[in-house]
């Protein structure tokens, strides 16, 4: 267990949440679209 290998498991869970956050925001992107077929969504 070395400090080395934190950082790179915390690099990791970074990347991770980069990826995530990128694939919601193109969820966010293509939602209004929708949005505009239905009225049931706000």
């Amino acid at each position: 267990y070395t400090i080395k290998r934190e950082i790179v498991t915390i690099v990791n869970i970074n990347t991770k949440i980069n990826n995530l956050n990128s694939f919601v925001e193109k969820i966010l992107l293509t939602l209004p679209l929708f949005s505009l077929n239905s009225s049931d969504v706000v």
